[in-house]
């Protein structure tokens, strides 16, 4: 029982990998480089118009960045290349990712964003199951924010530890952007769009203020550990195998 007790104070976090939900409905602004201001709900041209401005999509292997359209089958529009011009978006996004922090379960934690990329997807685009690496100091999660536009397919499926999670961004309001966050040693896919097109911001997320980032793999052992706890607990115990914590 001590050893077991031990093991479950180990566990420092009440937090999920994923999590998601709505931001509030402020416009963020879109407007991108050779183009101009993009309307949301996306309209169809300007889908179309974003793809023809967009490059094919990499994804990382190892030390390598890799073109693969059977691995990865979308479009994306570097940070350079397109701008948020609404000042309340900034703020209301600072004030959502506060609240994923905890959600992820965080605390005492200054979390930091990063504009990293727009992506279109369009009828048939996907992503295979991959994980994510690390593209600044201290980052430890990705968020993905489903910006309005009329589609169907493409949901979000985010596994860890034997678990998974499913969003869609489809059944959206069609005024109020969607999000997704995880931690980026999540594995995570993209299902295929079946008709319509999907547009999204992702954001990298850090630790700002010099605490070491969480990593889950940490939670992992002591998880397993536990479990073994228990087995060998109730194992002893077989006569009143009920325990409360």
């Amino acid at each position: 029982m001590t050893e077991l007790i031990s093991l479950l104070e180990k566990v420092k976090s009440s937090g999920t990998f994923s999590v998601g939900g709505t931001l509030p409905p402020i416009p963020p602004g879109l407007k991108v480089k050779g183009m101009g201001n993009v309307a949301l709900p996306l309209l169809e041209h300007q889908a179309k118009a974003l793809i023809e401005l967009s490059q094919q999509a990499p994804f990382g292997r190892g030390e390598e960045t890799i073109v693969d359209t059977d691995v990865r089958n979308a479009w994306q529009i570097s940070a350079e290349d397109f701008e948020l011009t609404n000042p309340q978006w900034e703020e209301a996004l600072q004030e959502s990712v506060n609240q994923i922090g905890k959600q992820l379960g965080l605390y005492g934690c200054k979390i930091e964003f990063e504009q990293y990329k727009l992506l279109v997807y369009e009828e048939g685009s996907f992503f295979a199951a991959h994980r994510d690496t690390e593209k600044m100091p201290n980052m430890f999660a990705t968020l993905v924010i489903g910006l309005p536009s009329e589609h169907e397919g493409g949901e979000l499926i985010v596994s860890h530890g034997g678990q998974s999670q499913s969003y869609s961004f489809a059944d959206s309001d069609a005024f109020q952007p969607s999000f997704v966050a995880f931690y980026a040693d999540c594995y995570h896919e993209v299902k295929p769009i079946s008709s319509g097109y999907r547009i999204c911001l992702i954001y990298n997320l850090a630790i700002a203020n010099g605490q070491r980032q969480p990593l889950l793999s940490q939670q992992t052992r002591v998880i397993e550990d536990v479990g073994s706890a228990i087995q060998e607990w109730s194992q002893k115990n077989s006569d009143d195998p009920t325990l409360t914590y």
